[in-house]
Formats: structure tokens, sequence, C-alpha cells
């Protein structure tokens, strides 16, 4: 896959063009600019058998075509491949005449339906390849380019739409669960859920915690900014460090946090499946403070129950899911719902753990100390 300024696009072959006048930023950042709907996406219903949860079939998982096309509404002229503006268009009339005699929703045109998520991801899927610049661990691909569009790209395309959790879900988590006094935040992506928390869920004491220069000064001035718009006091710090090893967490931060959040973390790292990535577990423990409310929270992709779910999941979300996994951007081929409870349950006294589409969400409290 790769981009061709100069072509047309291809679904067969994978080309994407963008406008000539553009560069493939800007038209990626135009693409995602319009947020969807509050309410687009439906709970994707969950079965249990065997002992092993899986994801039921349902035509009503898949959020339709008129939501995905509220991504492009008031765009300009030519600020999107055209095909793909008239494709969406004319999908989503033919969604709503579908609606409107009584058909089954979200479409009788469920191909085309998936037909376009793999257009529009195939777009960003380019982008982010170009980031990766021959490189192959997962924080490489968090480019000052990549971070100025992560918050569209993942929270309003990728997320929803292939691997089924919301944003409003995810800002939930944080708002229930994060100390209003020191907080702990690892993996910090572009610090979108601590900026969008309510000012009294707000810590007066924030360590931010990633292998990524790049990503702790964008979120790092995010939340700083934003403090400062609020008239907070925040004692801000920033740590180089890899949190999959407990002996490169400065023993300063050691047993000091009333809440530690690793979001979107453990399918970035890399292993067979999520029992070698305890580790990680464990260095977000060590964090954790002796208090009893003290948590851990976080959510991440499993993509080991995606590809077993390859039916209903959709093509967009395999081929991406397949991609990232190729580049070194995720690890998560063979993550599943019960190896996430496994290691959550090993490293911590009381554990929740509950899914939202294609991913994992969970609490955990009362770090089991190492002797």
């Amino acid at each position: 896959m790769h981009i061709n300024l100069e072509g047309n696009f291809n679904h067969n072959r994978m080309f994407v063009t963008f406008p000539k006048t553009q560069s493939a930023y800007t038209a990626i950042k135009i693409f995602l600019l319009v947020p969807p709907p509050r309410k687009f996406r439906r709970k994707v219903p969950v079965a249990l058998s065997s002992g092993s949860a899986r994801l039921a079939s349902s035509s009503s998982d898949r959020p339709s075509i008129s939501h995905l096309l509220q991504h492009f509404k008031k765009l300009p002229d030519d600020s999107i491949p055209v095909s793909l503006a008239s494709t969406l268009s004319d999908f989503a009339a033919r969604e709503m005449e579908s609606v409107a005699s009584g058909m089954a929703s979200p479409s009788p045109c469920q191909e085309e339906y998936e037909d376009v998520k793999l257009e529009c991801s195939s777009i960003i899927n380019s982008f982010f390849q170009l980031q990766m610049c021959g490189q192959s661990t997962s924080d490489a691909v968090y480019s000052p380019q990549v971070l100025d569009l992560y918050d569209a790209y993942v929270w309003r395309f990728n997320s929803p739409f292939l691997w089924r959790i919301s944003e409003s879900e995810c800002q939930s988590i944080y708002e229930r669960n994060i100390s209003d006094t020191i907080h702990c935040e690892v993996a910090v992506g572009t610090g979108l859920f601590l900026k969008k928390l309510s000012s009294p869920r707000k810590p007066r004491e924030l360590a931010l915690v990633d292998l990524n220069e790049n990503s702790l000064f964008t979120c790092g001035e995010r939340v700083d900014r934003q403090a400062r718009k609020e008239s907070l006091v925040l004692k801000l710090s920033k740590t180089v460090a890899d949190i999959t090893t407990v002996d490169s967490i400065p023993e300063v931060m050691k047993g000091r946090y009333r809440s530690v959040a690793a979001n979107f973390l453990l399918h970035c790292l890399h292993g067979e499946s999520l029992l070698e990535k305890k580790a990680a577990v464990e260095g977000c423990a060590a964090l954790m403070s002796s208090d009893d409310d003290a948590c851990f929270f976080g959510s991440t992709i499993l993509g080991g129950d995606l590809r077993k779910d390859s039916s209903n999941a959709g093509e967009a979300a395999l081929q991406t899911l397949k991609l990232y996994n190729e580049w070194g951007i995720f690890g998560n081929n063979g993550d599943n719902f019960q190896d996430l409870k496994t290691i959550l349950e090993e490293s911590f006294e009381h554990v929740e753990v509950w899914r939202s589409g294609y991913c994992g969400i969970w609490t955990a409290q009362g770090p089991k100390r190492r002797p």
C-alpha cells in the first residue's frame, strides 16, 4: 500500500490518491476534522461460550453509512478525494431509502459499506506507513505530524469504526477512576483524556511516562496549557522510561501514585500473547501507592479476538490490524480477553475487566508487590 499523488484510486490495488494541490498530510487532516455525532455507535453484544467470550453476530453491530458520512459534511470542495465523497453520499442515500422502506438497518449494501471503510482506512494507513521510515518499533510512528492527527485518526475513525470503542467510553473511565491529587499516565499519546477531564477531577500532580519524547512534549504542552486556561495549579513531570522493565523506573516514582493509567498501551507491545506482556502491568503496579483506593485502569485492542471474529469484524479492521502488526505499530495478533484478565489478576488483588467491541477495559486495585 502506498500513496500515489498523481494517479487514481484503485480499490483492488490499494492505491490512494489525494488532490494534486494538497500534500497527503493536509488531505488527511481535513479528512478527519469533522467529528461524528455523539450517538453513532451501537454496542457489540457479547455472548459467552465454553468459558470464553466471543462477539455475537448482528447487523446492528456496525455503525451506519450515514454516520460515517458525518466525517465529511461541511468540508470544502476538493478537500477529500472526489471519488470517496461521492461514494459515501451515494451509499448513505441508498441506506436511508432502505430504512424508509422498512428494510433491515444499517443497510442492504453491507459489502459496499465495508469497501468505503476500507478506502477510508487505506488513506490514513498509507500516511502512517510513510511516518515509520523503515523502523519497526511501536513508538517510532509518533512523529509530530502523526501526533497532530492522532486524536482525529484514532478516536474519530479507527476506534469507533474498526475497534468499536468510543472516545466517550474511555473518557468516562478517566472521570470515574483518576485521582484528583496525584496521577501517573503511562504511554501518554496526546493527553486527550487528561485535557478533557472535568476540573474537579483534574490531578494537582501529574507524571507522564513514555518512551517517545515527541509524545511527552505534545501531551505535556497540552495539559499544561489547559491547566493555565482553567487557572489550575499543576505540578507536571515528564519521564522517559520503559514500563516493561521495573528497574528502569526511577525509584522516586515507585509506590507514589494514587492512580495509574495505561490506555491503548498493551496492544502496542510486541509479544505472542498478552501473557508475554505481564511485565508492563507489573511496571504500572510498581508505580501505585499503598492507598486502598489507588487504581490502575486502561484499555487495549484485542487483536486475537478480532481475528477470530473475522466474519463480523470487516475487511477494514482486519487489514488495518494486519498492517499495523507487520509494520510494528501493534503487536497484538495473539491478544485475547482471557489473557488480559489473567495478567491483571496475577498482579492485583481486585480486578474488573469488561469488553467494548474488540477492546478490553479494566480497573484494578491492590497491587501484589514483588518480594
